[in-house]
């Protein structure tokens, strides 16, 4: 049915051979582009039941025989179609990575890899180094092991197909160069320092040789060795510059690697050594608020460590920042009353020189001093209300303040006399009882050191007596369904404000548990006369 070769590879005869029929056989071989019987072209001089294609050229030919009798009544038999595929000898498509170079100790990345096209059957690979046989290296692709000494390394694959006829194809040669690791030509240095010196200089290496860029991995330990340490976060350039915050000795060194496979160096250790620096036992109190004239407490530091003599300078600045603040004349000592006079924010902050030991100064943190002016009322109680006797005022008397510090207490007075239990922001007096003039302040007192007692302006309520009827509705005798009807009238004096009505009926001749009219709310109201009885109406 089917065989494949490369070009000028042997293919096996095709044969057929038929059974029954009478006669004399004869037979012809035909040659089809296409997977069929029909419109093939009969091939000259294949006349017998055997006949061996050509597989000179590449591609896919179809072949069958017809079978022909010259008596019997059975002209001609076809067979099936038999495909003959020649491929072309196979031909290398990827090339092993023609060059590439490596320190020593290194194992070359990415592998030697070969790939092929063409010809048929399963593909055999033998890898060989300067033409001799690798043992085992059988694959597709090849890595050698690490290389140990420097010098030029050739590498080639042979493929070898099963197929019938298919050429054997060699790679291209692949050279791999091992080079020497490169060097340290210059070491880091070891230092010494005071906590929290500066400057610190940085520590640098430098290297020559191998291959490729450099790159640099700094790393730390806590012992004399470069084995064990622990690289650095972001300390990847030729020179890093060690902290000098904790008391000490740190050992550091750097690896310098380079894009060449394998290819790296480490540099020599150098121990930091870091000794106490002067630090502040005693900071600055953090924050303080007062009122103008308020008292502070001195501001007061305190340090540990160093040497040499101390001085002090205190700052003053108008952010909280210890850059930028002016000195103030005189503070020289290890405490500071700063003033109070004038409102605002201020900051503090001392600096601590010290002459020998490699730290200059040390800055302490930043103090506030809160300034607040005054407090003042910004919302007084309702000056004046006018109600009526029994009644409660509304809104409540209520005051508001600004500035001052701490926490406020209020003391309500009516004619100067303290109310007992009135100690908040708001007060409402009790129900009147009386008509009169009535005279409230609040005082307010702030617990922050220095601020003024204020007391807000006098609230007057006015109590006045209930208005009066001054014309009452009368009662009133009609027929059912009569007309006209007389209003019922009302009219009030005296009281505040405007009169506003509602009107009532009920059944008993009284004003309580009636019930409300609804829309008459004016003075006047004209009762309906359509049901016979009594009705009861107040206003």
């Amino acid at each position: 049915a089917s065989q494949t070769v490369c070009v000028d590879g042997t293919v096996s005869a095709l044969t057929v051979a038929y059974q029954n029929g009478t006669g004399t056989p004869s037979y012809q071989w035909y040659s089809n582009t296409t997977n069929s019987t029909v419109g093939g072209t009969s091939l000259s001089g294949a006349t017998g039941s055997s006949y061996t294609p050509a597989t000179t050229t590449s591609g896919t030919m179809y072949y069958y025989c017809i079978v022909s009798f010259s008596s019997g009544g059975c002209s001609s038999i076809t067979s099936s179609v038999a495909s003959i595929i020649v491929n072309p000898d196979p031909t290398i498509t990827v090339q092993p990575l023609s060059s590439q170079t490596i320190c020593v100790g290194g194992t070359i990345s990415p592998a030697l890899a070969v790939t092929y096209t063409g010809g048929v059957g399963v593909a055999s690979y033998e890898w060989q180094s300067g033409g001799t046989l690798i043992s085992g290296a059988t694959n597709s692709t090849f890595t050698p092991s690490s290389f140990t000494a420097t010098g030029t390394n050739n590498y080639t694959v042979v493929i070898t197909l099963s197929g019938s006829g298919c050429n054997v194809v060699t790679s291209q040669n692949a050279v791999i160069d091992v080079i020497a690791d490169p060097t340290i030509s210059l070491q880091p240095i070891s230092a010494s320092y005071c906590q929290n010196a500066s400057p610190v200089s940085a520590l640098s290496v430098s290297a020559t040789g191998g291959t490729g860029t450099f790159s640099y991995q700094w790393y730390r330990n806590t012992t004399n060795s470069t084995i064990g340490g622990t690289s650095i976060s972001g300390a990847t350039s030729s020179s890093y510059t060690p902290p000098v915050s904790v008391v000490g000795i740190v050992y550091y060194y750097c690896v310098v690697s380079q894009s060449g496979l394998n290819c790296s160096v480490t540099s020599a250790t150098a121990g930091i050594t870091i000794t106490s620096a002067p630090t502040f036992s005693t900071q600055p109190l953090a924050s303080q608020t007062v009122c103008v004239d308020g008292t502070v407490n001195a501001l007061t530091v305190a340090y540990q460590n160093g040497t040499g003599t101390p001085s002090y300078q205190w700052y003053s600045n108008t952010t909280n920042s210890t850059v930028g603040g002016t000195s103030l004349s005189g503070a020289t000592g290890s405490s500071y009353t700063p003033a109070t006079t004038t409102s605002g924010t201020m900051y503090y902050y001392c600096i601590v020189s010290f002459s020998s030991g490699g730290c200059s100064s040390i800055t302490s943190s930043v103090a506030s001093i809160i300034v607040n002016p005054d407090p003042t009322i910004t919302v007084q109680p309702l000056s004046s209300q006018t109600i009526c006797v029994g009644g409660t005022i509304s809104p409540a008397l209520a005051v508001t303040y600004t500035g001052g510090v701490g926490v406020a207490s209020y003391e309500w007075q009516s004619g100067g006399t303290l109310i007992s239990g009135a100690t908040n922001s708001t007060f409402t007096p009790s129900s009147f009882t009386a008509t009169g003039t009535n005279n409230y302040t609040v005082v307010i007192t702030l617990s922050g050191s220095g601020c003024n007692v204020v007391t807000s302006q006098n609230a007057v309520i006015d109590v006045i007596a209930d208005p009066t009827i001054s014309l009452q509705p009368i009662s009133a005798s009609y027929c059912q369904n009569a007309s006209p009807v007389s209003a019922l009238s009302v009219s009030a004096t005296g009281g505040t404000g405007t009169f506003s009505y509602q009107w009532y009926r009920n059944t008993t001749n009284s004003t309580i548990g009636g019930t409300s009219i609804s829309g008459a709310t004016s003075s006047s109201y004209t009762p309906p006369v359509s049901v016979v009885g009594i009705v009861y109406y107040y206003c």
